[in-house]
């Protein structure tokens, strides 16, 4: 019982502020590299793609505790939407073409029928370079085809139902969950609410 209420917290609320941690150098990062020119993207986005795909790599090694597995997961797919954000800068990549939303829901249909077939690790590198892809991609459709007012208005309502999402998820935790990848997937979950909260609010 105390193993279980200790994986609660660790796996379940822990793993948020553990992802936070993981999040914000990525976002300091562009900072940093503004005020030391291109060259400086580039060597960013060599790095960073080397690592998410190590790090993607590690997620579907068998020899890994399955929690070693998603922990890789999860910082890599940080990892591979840092390079790509790094490489709209760059304009190697356009993550906000016009017909982006289509390419997304493409790809996220694509990814429900494949998904079984996913290592769990693999499952967390995806899932959230996918979480921050359709956040991203939500923020500029709403800011691009809405007046300001709206999307004040819009951007309010979102926060508050991840705001209420992540309340939910912590009572779930508690409440339903069974087993460590369950709370480190409700941990992902709280982490993305608050995220959201953050950039919609700013």
């Amino acid at each position: 019982m105390k193993a279980d209420l200790r994986s609660k917290f660790i796996d379940g609320l822990l793993s948020t502020v553990i992802i936070m941690v993981m999040m914000w150098p990525l976002i300091l990062l562009f900072r940093v590299l503004n005020a030391w020119g291109t060259v400086s993207y580039w060597v960013a986005v060599v790095l960073l793609f080397s690592l998410s795909t190590w790090t993607l790599y590690r997620a579907t090694l068998e020899k890994l505790s399955e929690v070693g597995r998603v922990w890789y997961g999860i910082f890599g797919g940080l990892a591979a939407w840092t390079v790509a954000e790094l490489s709209h800068e760059l304009g190697m990549l356009d993550i906000e073409q016009p017909g982006i939303l289509i390419i997304l829901m493409l790809s996220i249909a694509s990814l429900a029928v494949l998904w079984k077939y996913f290592p769990g690790g693999a499952k967390f590198w995806i899932f959230v370079f996918m979480l921050n892809w359709s956040g991203h991609v939500y923020m500029h459709v709403v800011q691009e085809f809405l007046a300001v007012s709206a999307v004040k208005i819009i951007f309010t309502i979102t926060a508050v139902a991840h705001g209420l999402l992540g309340v939910g998820l912590v009572y779930w935790i508690f409440a339903r969950t069974t087993s460590r990848i369950q709370r480190l997937w409700a941990g992902l979950w709280i982490w993305w609410s608050l995220a959201m909260v953050y950039f919609l609010m700013r």
